[in-house]
Protein backbone atom coordinates (compact mmCIF):
# COMPACT_ATOMS: atom_id res chain seq x y z
CA UNK A 1 0.00 0.00 0.00
CA UNK A 2 1.57 2.69 -0.97
CA UNK A 3 0.68 6.90 -0.02
CA UNK A 4 -1.47 7.76 -2.71
CA UNK A 5 -3.51 4.39 -1.32
CA UNK A 6 -3.79 6.06 2.12
CA UNK A 7 -4.70 9.20 0.65
CA UNK A 8 -7.09 7.44 -0.88
CA UNK A 9 -8.74 5.70 1.92
CA UNK A 10 -8.83 8.79 3.76
CA UNK A 11 -10.81 10.73 1.06
CA UNK A 12 -13.50 8.20 0.93
CA UNK A 13 -13.38 8.07 4.77
CA UNK A 14 -13.76 11.72 5.33
CA UNK A 15 -16.62 12.08 2.19
CA UNK A 16 -18.59 8.96 4.60
CA UNK A 17 -18.40 10.81 7.95
CA UNK A 18 -19.17 14.15 6.31
CA UNK A 19 -22.61 12.35 4.74
CA UNK A 20 -22.75 10.38 7.50
CA UNK A 21 -23.25 13.98 9.63
CA UNK A 22 -25.58 15.18 7.39
CA UNK A 23 -27.91 12.75 7.40
CA UNK A 24 -27.68 12.61 11.16
CA UNK A 25 -28.57 16.37 11.38
CA UNK A 26 -31.26 17.28 9.37
CA UNK A 27 -32.79 13.65 10.07
CA UNK A 28 -37.09 14.68 10.75
CA UNK A 29 -36.56 13.17 14.19
CA UNK A 30 -34.43 16.39 14.59
CA UNK A 31 -36.62 18.91 13.09
CA UNK A 32 -38.51 19.70 16.87
CA UNK A 33 -34.33 20.56 18.42
CA UNK A 34 -33.65 22.72 15.41
CA UNK A 35 -36.97 24.67 15.82
CA UNK A 36 -36.09 25.23 19.63
CA UNK A 37 -32.52 26.24 18.67
CA UNK A 38 -33.94 28.53 16.81
CA UNK A 39 -36.65 30.19 19.06
CA UNK A 40 -33.39 30.83 21.62
CA UNK A 41 -32.68 33.76 20.33
CA UNK A 42 -35.77 35.19 21.28
CA UNK A 43 -36.30 34.06 24.24
CA UNK A 44 -36.67 36.30 27.24
CA UNK A 45 -37.19 39.57 24.92
CA UNK A 46 -40.53 41.11 25.15
CA UNK A 47 -39.96 43.90 22.41
CA UNK A 48 -36.57 45.84 21.53
CA UNK A 49 -36.72 49.62 23.48
CA UNK A 50 -36.48 52.81 21.86
CA UNK A 51 -33.68 53.65 23.16
CA UNK A 52 -31.14 50.85 22.32
CA UNK A 53 -32.62 50.90 18.80
CA UNK A 54 -32.19 54.75 18.26
CA UNK A 55 -28.52 53.74 19.81
CA UNK A 56 -27.83 51.44 16.78
CA UNK A 57 -29.96 53.12 13.98
CA UNK A 58 -27.86 55.58 11.65
CA UNK A 59 -29.70 58.75 12.82
CA UNK A 60 -28.67 57.82 16.40
CA UNK A 61 -25.49 57.23 15.15
CA UNK A 62 -25.26 60.98 13.48
CA UNK A 63 -27.33 61.91 16.63
CA UNK A 64 -24.20 60.91 18.64
CA UNK A 65 -21.37 61.94 16.88
CA UNK A 66 -22.90 66.04 16.78
CA UNK A 67 -23.20 65.40 20.42
CA UNK A 68 -19.99 64.50 20.92
CA UNK A 69 -18.38 67.35 18.49
CA UNK A 70 -20.85 69.33 21.05
CA UNK A 71 -18.98 68.25 23.55
CA UNK A 72 -16.00 68.44 22.37
CA UNK A 73 -16.30 72.31 21.80
CA UNK A 74 -18.13 72.90 24.48
CA UNK A 75 -14.52 71.66 26.67
CA UNK A 76 -12.61 73.65 23.98
CA UNK A 77 -14.41 76.89 24.77
CA UNK A 78 -14.33 76.99 28.15
CA UNK A 79 -10.87 75.81 28.56
CA UNK A 80 -9.84 79.01 26.33
CA UNK A 81 -11.65 81.73 28.41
Amino acid sequence: MDINDIRSLVTLLSLALFIGLMVWTWRPAQRAAHEAAARLVFEGEDSPSADAYIARSSEGMRAGFGAARRSTRATEESGNE
